[in-house]
């Protein structure tokens, strides 16, 4: 009898990186309220059609090419990139010119040198291996001091705004619109980031030169300009879905850190050079860590769940 083939090795994922833009806006009693720029994707997308999402895209040879030619935000960054897994600073700078330049595609935003240089990493995630389409990601955090109006090309992005983060995730509760599972956990950061009393101040610090705090508010933990470790942090791995089924229950979950049943096993080892570093990931309080479907209806949205 000829044995089965070996199984397929697991796709190799794309890297690519993604933009969060912090506005703050008034709100209806004259508070500071915060607003990130979610942009909707076309319905005839192949990969997450008529989700919202941030900004970003896949890195192309040209984003390497024009971070090598404005290093100034390597600048009193120290070994940042390490923390977060990069292997160099001319890795983090492409990546973060990556989802600079999709910014300006899909929502026809431009930034300046400067304000490209201040976005600071908050995050990585990684497809399980054994999807067929897989994206290594980085997520960029920056403050602008205003809330302009995207303009969308209408077919890759068909939609464009500014919403609270509260407010998107509130939408996605009653079925109005679809997330993402790394937009739905980066939203109730975002939530309580800008429920934070600091936020205003957290936010002009940023827009006057000093983005870290406000990176670490959202990420619970960063690294400093020093590039140093702090409390809570770990390994450089990204964070990466454990995917589970169960027939009995007619269940399929996706399980993210804080979960009993993550386990990150699908992660990619740290390079070499961010090894020995540390790096965030959510803490295990954060209320997003299953999000569920039936297992007969792979069509159906994934939905939260917080207790099981």
């Amino acid at each position: 009898m000829t044995p089965p083939p070996p199984p397929a090795p697991p796709a190799p994922p794309a890297r690519s990186a993604s933009l969060i833009l912090l506005a703050l806006t008034a709100g209806e009693a004259g508070e500071a309220c915060g607003r990130v720029l979610l942009l909707k994707r076309s319905p005839t997308a192949s990969f997450m059609p008529s989700a919202l999402v941030f900004p970003g895209g896949r890195l192309e040879p040209e984003d390497a090419r024009g971070a090598a030619a404005d290093e100034a935000g390597e600048a009193g960054e120290g070994r940042g990139w390490a923390a977060w897994g990069f292997d160099s600073p001319a890795a983090a700078r492409a990546e973060r010119r990556c989802a600079a330049r999709e910014t300006e595609e899909e929502a026809g935003l431009t930034l300046t040198a400067a304000e490209e240089s201040a976005a600071r990493c908050v995050g990585r995630w990684l497809t399980p291996a054994r999807l067929p389409k897989r994206f290594h990601t980085s997520f960029w955090l920056l403050a602008l001091p205003r809330a302009p109006a995207p303009r969308v090309d209408g077919a890759e992005v068909v939609e464009g705004g500014w919403w609270s983060p509260a407010e998107a995730l509130s939408a996605y509760r009653e079925g109005r619109v679809e997330l993402a599972p790394p937009t739905i956990r980066l939203l109730h950061d975002l939530a309580a980031l800008c429920a934070r009393p600091a936020l205003p101040a957290l936010h002009a610090a940023a827009l006057t030169g000093a983005p870290a705090p406000l990176a670490r508010a959202l990420a619970g933990w960063a690294p400093g300009e020093g590039g140093e470790g702090g409390e809570g942090s770990e390994g450089a791995a990204p964070i990466c879905p454990t995917l589970l089924r169960d027939e009995a229950r007619d269940l399929f979950a996706l399980c993210l850190p804080g979960d009993e049943g993550y386990r990150g096993d699908n992660a990619a080892p740290a390079s070499p050079t961010a090894a020995a570093a540390p790096v965030y990931r959510p803490a295990p309080s954060s209320p997003v860590h299953r999000l569920t479907r039936p297992l007969s209806d792979p069509k159906a949205p994934l939905r939260l769940v917080t207790s099981y």
